[in-house]
Formats: C-alpha cells, sequence, structure tokens
C-alpha cells in the first residue's frame, strides 16, 4: 500500500506538470501556428490577386506587340487620289449587305495641320441589313470619325413617319440612315 501511495503522490505532481506545460506551453503555440498560417494564406492570397506594376508594364508591352502588327492593316487615312478605293469597298461592303448606297464626298478641308475629306453616307433598307452594314464599316479597315448620324423612317403612315411611333423592323418598312463623317488624308 505504501508503494501505490509513492506512486500517487509522484505521478499526480507529474500528470500536474505534464498538464500544464500541454495547456500553458504546448495549445498557445499550436493555436499560434495555425494563426501564422492562417495569415500567410491570406497574405499569398491577396499578393496572387493583385498585380504588380512591373508584371501590367510586361503585359501591357506583350499585348501592345500583338496588336502592333495589326496596327498597319487599318487605313487610318487615306491617301491623296485613292478615294477610289474608298468608294469601291463602301459600294462592296453595301452590296454585301443589300443596302442601297449613296455616297456622297465633299471637297478636301484643312483642320489644324490635318486634311480631310468629308463623307456622307446615306443607306437605305431594313433594320437588319443596315445593322450588318455598320457593323461590316465598324470592322473594315478604315477609320470613319463619325460627326453625326441622321435616322428616319422611308415610309409614312396616313401622314405620319413611322419614326413618330417606332422604328420599323424587317416586315414593317425600311430605314434611311444617314452618317455623316470624315476620314483623314495622311500627310
Amino acid at each position: 500500500m505504501v508503494k501505490v501511495k509513492n506512486i500517487i503522490y509522484y505521478f499526480i505532481p507529474l500528470l500536474a506538470i505534464v498538464a500544464g506545460l500541454i495547456y500553458f506551453v504546448i495549445l498557445p503555440c499550436y493555436f499560434e501556428i495555425q494563426r501564422i498560417n492562417f495569415d500567410v494564406n491570406s497574405e499569398l492570397l491577396t499578393l496572387e490577386r493583385a498585380k504588380s506594376p512591373a508584371s501590367d508594364v510586361k503585359e501591357g508591352l506583350v499585348n501592345f506587340l500583338k496588336v502592333k502588327d495589326n496596327l498597319t492593316n487599318f487605313k487610318i487615312s487615306i491617301k491623296k487620289g485613292g478615294e477610289l478605293t474608298f468608294i469601291q469597298e463602301m459600294e462592296k461592303l453595301a452590296d454585301q449587305s443589300q443596302v442601297d448606297l449613296t455616297l456622297n464626298i465633299g471637297q478636301p478641308q484643312k483642320e489644324e495641320n490635318d486634311n480631310f475629306l468629308p463623307v456622307q453616307l446615306t443607306m437605305i433598307g431594313d433594320f437588319k441589313k443596315i445593322s450588318k452594314f455598320c457593323n461590316e464599316l465598324d470592322k473594315s479597315n478604315y477609320y470613319l470619325l463619325v460627326d453625326s448620324i441622321l435616322l428616319t423612317a422611308s415610309e409614312t403612315i396616313g401622314g405620319f413617319s413611322r419614326a413618330d411611333f417606332y422604328l420599323p423592323t424587317e416586315n414593317l418598312g425600311n430605314l434611311t440612315v444617314k452618317i455623316f463623317a470624315k476620314i483623314y488624308y495622311e500627310n
């Protein structure tokens, strides 16, 4: 019995020391490690989401180099005497879109140091065909600086223009669209 008492006297303090060590040292260290791990992971996620300025510059340069080759395909300006090519391409777009096109080209004008050619495109057709023409014009290699657009119904009903009520669709009638724009000459 004395032996059991001695074991209990030594075992209980030893158990208290181990419990205190676990409670006051090991558990706080464990929770601190968990907190640091969470902070590091959240900081890593934040850094992955945020782009550094250097990577933005590199990415922008790569994107520019991809687009640079395509920039030369656009005819932002036309050469003097190149009006006929422009007219032919506009008529080709109109034929593809099945739109009646009247193209009026004014006299060359000067704006500050730039010379430009005023252009008026008058299209007559249904909504879908005119939309197709405008989409194809947007995709074309020419850059037109649009000053204004005038949209009217080509037909009238009882003295009122359809535009007074709604825009006609393919089954209802034709639209007349006038685009006033300019295209610049090469210097």
